[in-house]
């Protein structure tokens, strides 16, 4: 059973929210940075209050990541000997490779990206969702007017596209 959708662990999310001051709490033990955050936060779903377990990142992450995940795939049709390696390493002639491509891909205009909230009703703890925005950086205050206008009802994606530079630092 989906404790997501129980009425006593929306309130404790809710609970937990408000002796932070805030509409959502982080998710404990679980990596953030500038460009991502795991976050809990209560809502309507489809007419039901639900608890949301979300995965809040920039446009830019989104951005890199399509490049990379392309770049990937072109070295190994390209270069099927290197199917089997792990492309998370720091060097190889692999990663080279794959650092070649995502320059000339990152200048390439199919690799635009806009904003988007992905929901995933099949899992074990109220609804998960991917929310992709364009915003510099993932702050508390940015997740706070995120959620607010979700909850407000008032959020609306910029469905407008986006590339961003490209330079050996991503």
């Amino acid at each position: 059973m989906n404790t997501g959708f129980n009425k006593e662990e929306i309130n404790k999310i809710d609970t937990a929210a408000q002796g932070e001051n805030q509409s959502f709490i982080y998710q404990e033990n679980v990596e953030r940075s500038d460009e991502f955050a795991s976050i809990f936060f209560t809502a309507t779903y489809k007419g039901k209050e639900v608890v949301f377990d979300a995965f809040v990142y920039t446009l830019e992450m989104e951005f890199v990541s399509n490049i990379y995940d392309a770049a990937k795939d072109a070295v190994i049709e390209e270069h099927p000997e290197h199917e089997s390696k792990d492309f998370d390493e720091d060097e190889g002639a692999h990663v080279d490779l794959m650092e070649e491509y995502s320059v000339e891909l990152a200048k390439d205009e199919d690799f635009q990206v806009c904003e988007f909230i992905d929901y995933d009703e099949d899992v074990d703890y109220g609804v998960s969702m991917d929310v992709c925005l364009n915003i510099p950086e993932v702050t508390t205050a940015e997740i706070e007017k995120f959620v607010s206008a979700f909850k407000a009802g008032t959020y609306e994606s910029d469905k407008t596209f986006y590339a961003f530079d490209w330079n050996d630092e991503n």
